[in-house]
């Protein structure tokens, strides 16, 4: 595997025979770094462990000499041969990389799609994270340092975070792209934050350095995307550009017949969720000029309004024959679209 700055890498010697407890010797890697080896117990291994520090790198990790140290076996027979065994070198039994390069990977904006939960990251460099494209990048994300900034005010909104069990799914598509699915619940979860999308003020994505690392571990220090004088973070766009439309109308009144004064509610589903104070005016078939004015109370699928019947009105069975966005009148779906059809559902 690859192995970062930070990361500890275990080196273990195999003596041929027993050797006694807090026998020691140092081995130099191809790295230049030493590590001293020390038997813990009375037994044929000796272990130690190497701290990898800034600027230290090799393909495949090995033991280039070692000293015959303080090495003594249960019949105080000292260690004499320096010789590293043929075929039995560190590199020969495991493939260690160590790389301390960080990757430059920037971000510069993301897509949302209400229809998938998918979140498109755009940017630069993703190929240095070590992944080929169509791999899984879900471990190599940070969530803690991802946030969906409602109304791209920092926290003056309280703002949506993701955790990696919000992931169903991380794959990286280009060197400029990768894309992030999130679970059911997770989806459902975002999209009712308060003020989400087009419901406020319009969000941002902040992130801060190292929500991007490579497989060796190295964070990211060129992916932060928050400006926090400026509020301002990763540029978001949302991929759903559908209009609203009406789908029914119907009544949760139950059928019946209605006289003088009593209340009739006329209710209005729409295609899609709309936010908070859509509304628009629908014409009843029960007389001229008789309206009802619908408004989705909270972001929803529905629209709701109450007729009041008056005096001399007849119909044998309640219909809306149009409707219609009056002055100040709109229906606006979470991503910002307005409705503009006012055809009659079929």
């Amino acid at each position: 595997g690859s192995y970062g700055l930070g990361s500890s890498v275990n080196i273990t010697a195999t003596m041929s025979e027993t050797v006694l407890k807090g026998s020691t010797f140092v081995v130099t890697l191809d790295t230049s770094d030493t590590v001293t080896l020390t038997a813990a117990s009375t037994g044929t291994t000796l272990v130690g462990s190497y701290p990898i520090g800034a600027g230290k790198a090799t393909t495949d990790l090995s033991i280039s000499s070692y000293t015959t140290g303080t090495v003594t076996d249960i019949f105080g027979n000292a260690m004499n041969a320096v010789d590293i065994p043929t075929g039995q070198n560190l590199s020969n039994n495991s493939a260690i990389v160590i790389d301390t390069t960080a990757p430059t990977s920037t971000i510069s904006s993301l897509s949302y799609n209400g229809s998938t939960g998918a979140i498109t990251i755009t940017g630069t460099k993703f190929s240095e994270l070590g992944i080929a494209n169509g791999g899984s990048v879900a471990s190599l994300l940070d969530w803690s340092k991802f946030s969906w900034d409602i109304n791209g005010d920092n926290t003056t909104t309280a703002d949506a975070t993701l955790s990696s069990s919000d992931i169903a799914s991380a794959l990286l598509v280009s060197d400029t792209s990768m894309s992030v699915t999130l679970t059911s619940t997770a989806k459902s979860n975002l999209e009712a934050t308060s003020g989400f999308a087009a419901a406020g003020g319009a969000d941002t994505i902040d992130v801060s350095a190292g929500f991007l690392k490579d497989t060796a571990g190295n964070l990211a220090a060129t992916d932060e995307t928050l400006t926090q004088n400026s509020n301002s973070g990763a540029t978001l766009t949302y991929s759903d550009t559908a209009r609203p439309t009406v789908s029914a109308f119907s009544s949760s009144s139950s059928n019946g017949a209605y006289g003088l004064n009593d209340t009739i509610n006329v209710t209005a589903t729409m295609s899609e969720k709309v936010i908070a104070g859509s509304k628009f005016t629908v014409t009843l078939n029960s007389a001229a000029n008789a309206t009802v004015v619908l408004e989705a109370a909270s972001a929803g699928t529905t629209l709701t309004g109450s007729y009041p019947i008056p005096a001399n009105i007849t119909t044998a069975d309640l219909t809306v024959s149009s409707f219609e966005l009056a002055s100040g009148q709109a229906v606006t779906d979470v991503y910002g679209n307005t409705m503009t059809s006012t055809s009659l559902p079929t």
